[in-house]
């Protein structure tokens, strides 16, 4: 998805706002915001909204766009999250023309302010973390908070509670917190799930597989929970780990890779993506991109000579 090109989308909305949305979300959650033409996508949903406001009022005029819609809730909660994923700035995620890319933080802000039902409410709260936004939508993030606490916990779905997890070290330090008393049970369960997803998966094998070609050193710990948080691999005598994004959470690294300084200060947590892991289909370029993390002196050399064998 990442190395698509030329992807290109008709103006007239084929499929509901939120199933688009929703799309683009998954896109941005693969590595393919740009390459799966994301920006475009949320560029008509805000050209829709703006004919859809401008069509309303005292001083309306005719809609220019039949399919114009003001942003749902729902939709601008899957499109913040979109964004924040993107690695992009929220004022130029939907690229140009500009004047509709900038108005993105006040019609996406708009949209959220009144979601309903859990998954959005997390969904948002999260992506409010992820770009940077919580603070200057203060009110906003403590309102998104609170109505979660008041709701049932029978109400949250999966998606809820790994969204909740990856909060979980912004808050829980807070008296009375939820994340510590009423949701405590739910996120450890949450945890144990992505860490069974990856102990259950090929992923696991692939890892082991590769392992196999270090140089003889510590066995790490696969599939560790820290925190609310799954590691793959841990060299507790090395005090380093291993965070190869296989795609068991929903959400990306974006903001996780933020917070490991402080749920686990012992480690030095390195980094691999899901597109470097799988760049070549081989134990040995695995190997050697742990051997990388790892620091060992002779580990290009061991990769170089396994690759030539």
């Amino acid at each position: 998805l990442a190395r698509l090109s030329g992807v290109r989308y008709g103006r007239d909305a084929v499929v509901g706002q939120e199933t688009a949305a929703a799309a683009a979300f998954t896109l941005s959650r693969c590595g393919a915001w740009t390459s799966g033409s994301g920006n475009y996508l949320l560029m008509q949903a805000l050209r829709r909204d703006m004919e859809a406001i401008e069509a309303e009022g005292e001083d309306a005029r005719p809609r220019q766009v039949l399919d114009a819609e003001r942003i749902s809730s729902m939709a601008g909660s899957w499109w913040l999250a979109a964004v924040a994923m993107s690695n992009l700035q929220l004022e130029v995620a939907a690229g140009t023309p500009e004047d509709w890319a900038q108005r993105a933080p006040e019609a996406l802000f708009a949209a959220i302010s009144d979601a309903e039902g859990a998954a959005p409410r997390a969904r948002s709260l999260w992506a409010l973390h992820a770009l940077g936004k919580a603070s200057e939508k203060e009110e906003l993030a403590k309102q998104f908070l609170q109505d979660l606490e008041s709701m049932e916990v029978s109400s949250f779905t999966w998606d809820t509670w790994q969204l909740l997890r990856e909060l979980q070290p912004l808050a829980e330090e807070k008296e009375d917190c939820p994340f510590s008393t009423k949701w405590k049970d739910d996120l450890a369960a949450s945890a144990k799930a992505e860490s069974d997803a990856f102990l259950m998966s090929p992923r696991k094998d692939e890892l082991l597989t590769a392992l196999k070609e270090l140089p003889k050193s510590e066995d790490p710990e696969l599939g560790s929970i820290v925190g609310p948080f799954c590691l793959p691999a841990i060299w507790r005598g090395r005090n380093i780990a291993v965070d190869i994004d296989f795609h068991h959470c929903l959400v990306s690294r974006v903001l996780r890779r933020q917070q490991w300084a402080k749920v686990a200060p012992e480690l030095e947590v390195k980094e691999i993506s899901l597109a470097d892991w799988d760049k070549e289909a081989s134990s040995t370029h695995r190997a050697h991109l742990l051997q990388q993390i790892l620091g060992d002196d002779d580990g290009g050399d061991a990769a170089d000579d396994a690759e030539a064998a």
